[in-house]
């Protein structure tokens, strides 16, 4: 069972491409692989194993801080093998522990004179602060993944000029001129750190969609974002075969809403390849998904099944909740989810043919 998991996370194509990049998705795969991987000793010994699990942690948050989003399933695990004070007991101990090298991190952070401890929301030529005004503006919009590179690559690269905003940005066409003034002023600023003043203009443009739509701005937006980071099937997933850049974003995102075929018999190729990665997603999320409707339904009593649904489960939701409500709309962000889910999936794939087989015996 463990090898045949270990194969299916090797050769998984949600997985396998990520080290063509320069980013932290291989690295993050690995340390959320290995905190999995400890959780399920700990099962099985039943016992918090609390040394492996602080190292195993602390190295998933000096990859990206997200990783300790791993506590979460962490704290299920604890509270699946002890009662509650010593599930709390023991997790204390734990973020003890953990708390030690990024109390070293933090206090050398602070010693080379770090402008914010934490960081930013994106990263900026020569350590440019963001433009927390424009910032605020996207996330009372952006509500699907392709709106993003329009709205923000542009920025973070001092590059005004090619900021592209899908039309569904706007509420009225009173905002829409507002914003476009603003936008053709900022392309006087290319190259340079993105000024104050507009920046301010955005700012003062977020607090009124805030007031005048709280509701869809802090509820219905953010589940838009969750649905968004599951559902969206046209994802590369790091595999070269992403469209080229003379594909608009506005292009893209009609195609994602529904003008698909007409891009698909252009790129045949690109088409193919991304509705194996997309195909294999679906697959993985239907299983998923019909094994907690079976286990919730009390149809799946097998404990170990229920365990490693829980601690996947877990991963999934504080996932999703966190890259929503932060506007990081980018499924490559839900890629840590995925051994969590194959490992299900495959474990439960085995365990069912076993019973058919013995039933038919």
């Amino acid at each position: 069972m463990a090898l045949l998991v270990g194969i299916v996370m090797a050769v998984s194509p949600l997985q396998i491409a990520w080290p063509r990049f320069t980013q932290t998705e291989t690295l993050a795969l690995a340390t959320t692989i290995l905190v999995i991987a400890e959780l399920l000793y700990s099962l099985a010994y039943n016992r918090l194993r609390i040394i492996p699990l602080a190292v195993a942690l602390s190295f998933a948050m000096f990859i990206r801080l997200d990783g300790i989003l791993l506590t979460v399933p962490t704290a299920v695990t604890g509270f699946i093998i002890y009662k509650p004070y010593r599930a709390f007991k023991k997790g204390l101990i734990l973020l003890l522990l953990i708390s030690i090298p990024i109390g070293v991190w933090t206090v050398r952070n602070i010693h080379v004179d770090l402008p914010s401890l934490f960081p930013q929301n994106m990263t900026f030529p020569e350590g440019a602060h963001q433009p927390t005004g424009y910032m605020k503006w996207g996330w009372t919009w952006i509500t699907e993944e392709y709106q993003r590179p329009g709205w923000g690559w542009g920025v973070n690269r001092f590059n005004y000029d090619k900021i592209s905003i899908d039309n569904k940005a706007y509420d009225s066409t009173a905002e829409k001129n507002r914003v476009e003034v603003l936008l053709e002023d900022l392309k006087k600023y290319t190259g340079q750190p993105f000024p104050q003043e507009i920046d301010q203009e955005f700012s003062e443009i977020a607090s009124e969609r805030l007031r005048n739509y709280k509701f869809r701005t802090l509820i219905v937006n953010p589940l838009k974002r969750s649905l968004a980071l599951w559902t969206n099937l046209f994802s590369s997933y790091a595999w070269p075969n992403e469209l080229p850049s003379k594909v608009s974003h506005q292009a893209r995102l009609e195609a994602k809403r529904g003008g698909i075929i007409d891009l698909a018999l252009e790129y045949p190729f690109i088409a193919i390849s991304k509705g194996v990665t997309g195909g294999y997603k679906l697959f993985l999320q239907v299983l998923f998904l019909l094994i907690l409707v079976l286990t919730i339904s009390i149809k799946i009593k097998n404990e170990k099944i229920k365990n490693i649904l829980w601690i996947s489960l877990s991963i999934v939701l504080s996932r999703t909740a966190f890259f929503a409500l932060t506007n990081n709309l980018e499924t490559r962000y839900s890629v840590e989810a995925v051994p969590g889910i194959e490992l299900l999936v495959t474990y439960s794939i085995v365990y069912f043919f076993k019973k058919y087989r013995e039933r038919v015996r």
